[in-house]
């Protein structure tokens, strides 16, 4: 065990703050559209200024403070304040539907909310059905808001000190997660839990203070907000922000600001070897690539390392209830591996059965232990008492194994969940959706493999008898109750039955085979 990576009693605002002094003048954030920057004293300055003017609008410990917002140079400061403040922090996409947002605002017991103008038409109708009272920060002016930058104008009053608190127990980030069933959840971070998890992923990057990368991940995912922005800044990178994700552009960025670190997802990473635009621009400077949120074909590893001259493509495995758990780097890398595990975490490979531990080399469930590991879900007990193990180990869904030298492969999923792009798209949110037209009498909804995408979603739907309802009209439905990432990507199939088990749960592996089907 690596004692380096230690858990501390600090309030984890007050932890990142003492670790970004020491790089002072140095380029912390770079907006991408304006060119508008903050060095790292700049980002103190102002998140010491925020959390005065935040609690002097009313925030107090414990109170939820939503970020609903695209991509930020101030979203790191708006994190790191209400660290400061002991008020957790749950990250919206600005993507989502009214009823989700209202669902997760209930949950969560949401009081503040930060966004841009161009979501208060949307914001306005979800308050309206709320029962608590829902403050708004907004970026810019509008009516009945608070003006981010007003909060700072506070004629240099600063909050220097973080609040005290039980860091593993307290909630830091409150992220949505379809988790390993069923619609989605909000996981509970502590400030321990990131904390560790930081200094874990730090471990297995290997970045060095003012090197440069562009951040597009979007920083209300835990790939964009914890191991991009907030490891980085721990590291003292040079972020460039991009509120809004184009590839020609992103590749201008990378050129222009010489940056030496690409944190990519497997689609992107497909544009990446497929475009010839790419050999337009000097990508020179790129040292390191970065993949994560799904797994990256081995053939377009393969391409990526002889494109850019690599020895390898770092790849980290995690997910949102567990953080980053396994990374490759220079110093620890095997071909089509998720990586090597970090220090203070443990990994078991589960028979999902029988729970029976697995030899090394042999498949099972990947199972995951350590202090990066969630606090639980809010509000569902039951969800947590299925999620882990009687000694605490949680369980991933995926299937996978850990070879002779201890690197993880991962190969399967028993999880349902489709990985779209890097997002999470619940098969069991889809279905919803279709059950409610009332031409369908059942639905069902499997992730089918995509070459660019990773997965897209594919509907089957048995007609209410007597309809005629085409796939033109669900997919319409679908796309008007859903985020665009969640939409169905084809045509919806058309089957006489849903194969289900006596229980009623769906057999989604018989709608995967081919030669079922046609018996359905």
């Amino acid at each position: 065990m690596n004692e380096s990576i230690l858990e501390t009693d600090m309030n984890l605002g007050e932890l990142l703050i003492t670790r970004m002094i020491q790089y002072g003048d140095s380029i912390a954030l770079i907006e991408a559209e304006t060119g508008r920057r903050y060095t790292y004293k700049d980002v103190i300055d102002r998140v010491q200024k925020l959390a005065h003017g935040l609690r002097e609008l009313g925030i107090r410990k414990g109170d939820v403070v939503c970020t609903w917002l695209p991509n930020h140079i101030d979203y790191g400061v708006i994190y790191l304040a209400c660290f400061y403040l002991g008020s957790p922090v749950q990250t919206m996409s600005p993507l989502e539907t009214d009823d989700e947002i209202f669902r997760r605002f209930r949950e969560c017991g949401t009081k503040y909310v930060f966004t841009v103008p161009s979501q208060l038409p949307q914001l306005w109708r979800i308050r309206l059905k709320l029962t608590t009272r829902l403050k708004v920060v907004v970026f810019g002016q509008a009516d009945n808001c608070e003006s981010y930058e007003t909060l700072l104008q506070n004629k240099g009053e600063q909050i220097t000190t973080g609040v005290d608190l039980d860091p593993q127990k307290t909630p830091a980030i409150l992220l949505s997660s379809s988790g390993t069933t069923g619609l989605s959840k909000i996981v509970q971070l502590s400030h321990s839990n990131i904390v560790v998890n930081i200094q874990q992923i730090a471990s297995i990057y290997c970045h060095n203070p003012e090197m440069r990368c562009v951040a597009f991940l979007p920083m209300y995912h835990h790939y964009g907000g914890v191991c991009v922005l907030l490891t980085g800044l721990y590291n003292g990178l040079q972020i460039v922000v991009m509120s809004e994700f184009k590839f020609q552009t992103y590749l201008q960025l990378i050129q222009d600001h010489k940056c030496e670190i690409l944190h990519v997802v497997p689609p992107v990473a497909n544009l990446l070897v497929k475009q010839d635009i790419v050999d337009r621009f000097d990508l020179t400077s790129v040292k390191i690539i970065h993949c994560a949120a799904a797994p990256l074909s081995q053939e377009v590893e393969k391409i990526l390392m002889n494109k850019f001259r690599h020895r390898f493509i770092s790849q980290t495995y995690g997910l949102s209830e567990t953080g980053v758990v396994a990374g490759t780097s220079d110093k620890k890398h095997k071909f089509g591996s998720a990586g090597w595990i970090p220090a203070r975490t443990e990994i078991k490979i589960l028979d999902p059965e029988t729970g029976k531990e697995m030899d090394p080399g042999k498949n099972g469930e990947v199972c995951v232990r350590g202090p990066q590991v969630m606090i639980g879900y809010i509000n569902s007990q039951e969800e947590n008492t299925n999620a882990f193990t009687s000694d605490r180990y949680f369980k991933t869904g995926d299937i996978g194994y850990i070879d002779s030298e201890g690197f993880l492969f991962i190969v399967d999923r028993i999880k349902d969940i489709i990985k779209y792009k890097g997002h999470q798209v619940s098969p069991a949110r889809l279905e919803d959706v279709l059950l409610k037209h009332l031409d369908v009498e059942d639905a069902a909804v499997i992730g089918m493999a995509d070459a660019d995408s990773g997965e897209v979603p594919q509907a089957f739907v048995v007609r209410r008898l007597g309809s005629t309802v085409t796939s033109e009209v669900l997919n319409k439905h679908i796309a008007e109750n859903v985020p665009s990432y969640m939409k169905l990507r084809g045509d919806v199939k058309f089957i006489d039955r849903i194969p289900r088990t006596p229980s009623g749960k769906i057999m989604r592996r018989l709608l995967k085979e081919p030669s079922s089907k046609s018996k359905l």
